[in-house]
């Protein structure tokens, strides 16, 4: 678990503290766990990711299902192969905007 540092400048409430906090608790950690689930499903180098778009677009399938309170060990394998699938078919490689978002509409 991450933990607001101390410091002296910043005061103890407010908005900022809260933004550091959240900030290190959901995006570091939920970022954290994303890059292992990629790098098991054999992703050790980003030379082998052609597209960052599919990284962007399993991240948010990895979120989506992190919020709907699917299983971990579920997570883990549908954003494994969401990714595979998506860099060998070239999903998100050319204008990934339109396929984002239908993407998007199926999973809501």
């Amino acid at each position: 678990m991450f933990v607001l540092e101390d410091d002296a400048s910043q005061p103890e409430s407010g908005f900022v503290p809260k933004l550091m906090y959240c900030y290190r608790e959901f995006i570091c950690l939920s970022w954290c766990c994303f890059r292992i689930d990629i790098k098991s499903a054999g992703f050790i180098s980003p030379k082998l990711i052609r597209s960052q778009n599919a990284i962007n677009f399993a991240y948010i399938v990895y979120l989506k299902l992190k919020d709907l309170g699917v299983n971990s060990v579920a997570i883990e394998s549908y954003v494994r192969r969401w990714l595979v699938y998506s860099i060998l078919t070239g999903r998100y490689s050319g204008s990934p905007e339109s396929a984002f978002d239908f993407d998007i509409k199926q999973i809501s």
